[in-house]
C-alpha cells in the first residue's frame, strides 16, 4: 500500500475517449490507495457539466474518499512546468491529446471564416446555447476522418443550408468509417473525393470561396491533374489531422512527432509515463486508450511500491 505517495495524472479532453482513459487511470491508482490528484487541462466547469461527464463527475466524488482532487484549466508550460511536476509528484502521467491542427498551406487561412474543426467540435458541446454559434450558409469541410463526419453533420444540424466534405482521394482510402460517410449523406452533406484545396478565394477579410485541384495517383503519388473548380463558401474548416504541440519545456523524448514510450507506457524521463494519442504508438480508438490508461496506472503503482 503507497497511501502516502502522490501521483499525477493530466488530461486533455480534446476528444471524448480521452476521459475514460483519464477514468480507467484513475480508477486503478485509487482501488490501491493512491493518492492522486489530476488536471483537467484547457477546460471550464461548464464543460464538464454536460451530458458526456456526468457519469466521469460521478466517479470523480466516488473517488474523493481515496484522497483524490483534481484542477481546472492548467496548461503544462504555461500555468506550471514539467521540471515543477517532478519536483511535487513522484509519478507524472501524461495524456495529453493531439491539440495541434495541421495546416492546409495555402495562403489566407487568417481571414475570417476558417477555423479548425475541432475548435468549433468544442464549442459545440460547451455552448450554453447553440443559438450564440456562428453558423454559414454555404460550409465546406476539408478532411477525410471522423472529425470531418462530425464537423459536417453537427453544422447540418445547426441550419447551414449547403454543407460540403471535400478529400483528397477516394471514398476507401478515407479514415472515416462507411457507416459514418452514409449517415453524413443522410443528413444531407455532399462529400466531394480526388480533390485539393489550391486557393482560398476572399473578400475583405472573409472566405467566400475554396478553389480546388483535381488529383490522381500517379506512380503511387497524390499529385494534382491541372483542372481546377470553385466552390462559393462562407465558412471552411480544417479537419486535416491533428499534431502533438510539443511547445511545454522538459518534455520527454519524441519519435515521428509524438512522445516516446516503452510497453509499460513509461518515458524517458524517470518518474513520467504517458499514454493515449500523444505517444508514438498511440491510437484515436477507446479499447487502446482505456488499455493505455490501465498499463500505465498498473505500471506506476508496481514502479512505486
Amino acid at each position: 500500500m503507497v497511501s502516502q505517495r502522490r501521483y499525477l495524472l493530466k488530461n486533455v479532453y480534446e476528444h471524448e475517449f480521452k476521459d475514460i482513459f483519464g477514468a480507467t487511470s484513475v480508477n486503478i491508482l485509487a482501488r490501491n490507495m493512491v493518492s492522486t490528484l489530476t488536471f483537467r487541462f484547457r477546460r471550464t466547469d461548464v464543460y464538464l457539466r454536460n451530458e458526456w461527464f456526468n457519469y466521469t463527475n460521478w466517479e470523480w466524488d466516488d473517488f474523493k474518499p481515496f484522497g483524490i482532487d483534481y484542477k481546472l484549466n492548467t496548461t503544462i508550460g504555461k500555468d506550471l512546468s514539467v521540471d515543477q511536476l517532478r519536483k511535487d509528484f513522484d509519478a507524472v502521467f501524461l495524456g495529453m491529446g493531439l491539440t495541434g491542427v495541421n495546416s492546409l498551406l495555402v495562403d489566407g487561412e487568417d481571414n475570417n471564416g476558417i477555423d479548425d474543426a475541432v475548435r468549433y467540435i468544442e464549442d459545440i458541446r460547451q455552448a450554453k446555447d447553440l443559438g450564440e454559434l456562428p453558423v454559414g450558409r454555404k460550409v465546406i469541410v476539408i478532411g477525410g476522418g471522423m472529425t470531418a463526419i462530425d464537423m459536417a453533420v453537427q453544422i447540418k444540424k445547426l441550419g447551414s443550408e449547403d454543407v460540403t466534405i471535400v478529400y483528397r482521394r477516394g471514398q476507401k482510402e478515407m479514415s472515416a468509417s462507411l457507416v459514418e460517410q452514409q449517415n453524413a449523406q443522410n443528413n444531407g452533406v455532399l462529400i466531394k473525393h480526388w480533390s485539393k484545396p489550391v486557393r482560398l478565394i476572399t473578400n475583405d477579410n472573409s472566405v467566400c470561396g475554396v478553389e480546388f485541384e483535381y488529383t490522381s495517383v500517379k506512380d503511387g503519388k497524390l499529385v494534382g491533374t491541372g483542372e481546377k473548380y470553385k466552390i462559393d463558401s462562407d465558412m471552411v474548416f480544417r479537419a486535416i489531422g491533428q499534431t502533438f504541440e510539443d511547445d511545454a519545456d522538459g518534455l520527454p523524448t519524441l519519435g515521428s512527432g509524438r512522445i516516446s514510450v516503452d510497453e509499460n507506457y513509461k518515458t524517458s524521463i524517470s518518474g513520467i509515463w504517458a499514454g493515449g494519442d500523444c505517444v508514438n504508438e498511440g491510437e484515436d480508438l477507446t479499447v487502446s486508450a482505456v488499455e493505455a490508461g490501465k498499463k500505465a496506472a498498473e505500471s506506476i503503482h508496481m514502479e512505486l511500491s
